[in-house]
């Protein structure tokens, strides 16, 4: 991971809130210390969906700029609707991860995600990333919103497997990539046993990948 880069225009650690994008009456700029109130509030609405980071995580990594991490902010008439929490992967023509991404509720429209979801490409382009990965429970709806944006599923984690860091999976997960560049390795496609594989898949009505 760049721990020394800042990443100009992306950087959460300047105390800076800067405009990233501009469409009328919606922007997506990069969050400050001072919109934890709101990032926390949507956090745990959603926390069932996307689970719970304690505000250290953004003091530290985000805002405190120890690994870079950053977090956009998306506003329709100047009010908060939602924020994209992404890491930058560990360098060039590599994925960058989405770890959360949440819209509120009542402000739910395709056009706030793929705000934010343009602004991480523009990351990926500016800073030779792959492209945009990310984990979805097999059960969200969310899961066509990532499939109308282009994102591929490439890998299933059944429900009980462990992943890299030593926790069981609750529920089925899908694994996601949209591609915006080269990347220095070829996407593993090893997934879980072909019949429960068919039949997330019959569930979810989605398609696989293979690269």
């Amino acid at each position: 991971m760049d721990k020394g880069m800042k990443y100009g225009l992306f950087n959460c650690s300047d105390g800076i809130s800067k405009t990233l994008l501009s469409r009328n009456d919606l922007t997506v700029r990069t969050s400050i210390s001072k919109d934890w109130k709101f990032l926390d509030k949507l956090m745990k609405d959603e926390s069932k969906k996307i689970g719970f980071l304690q505000r250290r995580t953004w003091d530290k990594y985000v805002w405190g700029g120890e690994r870079n991490f950053i977090t956009l902010i998306c506003e329709k008439n100047n009010q908060m609707v939602g924020y994209v929490f992404f890491t930058p992967g560990i360098g060039i023509n590599r994925p960058v991860k989405i770890q959360q991404i949440v819209i509120q509720e009542d402000c739910r429209r395709i056009e706030y995600g793929t705000a934010l979801c343009d602004c991480i490409a523009d990351f990926c382009f500016t800073y030779e990333r792959s492209g945009i990965s990310l984990r979805c429970r097999a059960d969200l709806e969310a899961n066509n919103f990532w499939k109308a944006l282009g994102f591929k599923l490439i890998k299933i984690f059944s429900k009980g497997s462990i992943n890299h860091v030593g926790m069981k999976a609750s529920n089925d997960i899908f694994q996601y990539l949209k591609k915006v560049g080269d990347d220095l390795f070829s996407v593993d496609t090893e997934y879980v046993e072909k019949c429960t594989m068919t039949k997330i898949f019959e569930n979810a009505n989605l398609e696989i990948l293979d690269y």
